[in-house]
């Protein structure tokens, strides 16, 4: 799909069904779109999730994220491009 489409920003849980995660979502988009921005989500904060987001331009935000923060962030990193 993000070879057909491209998104100002994607933001994903790093925890998804079956054999992909947060950070494959991630890594494919910068793939395809590596000027854009992008966006992960985890209950589970770790040091080495965040170290993975890093090459990426990845923000990492650790659950629950406050709607308000959010958007600040999605702002910030469009700002960024």
């Amino acid at each position: 799909m993000m070879q057909l489409t491209t998104f100002d920003v994607v933001i994903s849980d790093q925890r998804l069904e079956g054999a992909l995660s947060g950070v494959d979502v991630l890594a494919c988009h910068k793939r395809y779109s590596p000027e854009k921005a992008r966006i992960l989500f985890t209950a589970v904060a770790s040091e080495q999730l965040r170290d993975q987001c890093e090459p990426m331009n990845a923000m990492y935000l650790q659950k629950p994220v406050p709607l308000d923060e959010l958007l600040a962030n999605v702002k910030t990193s469009l700002g960024n491009r």
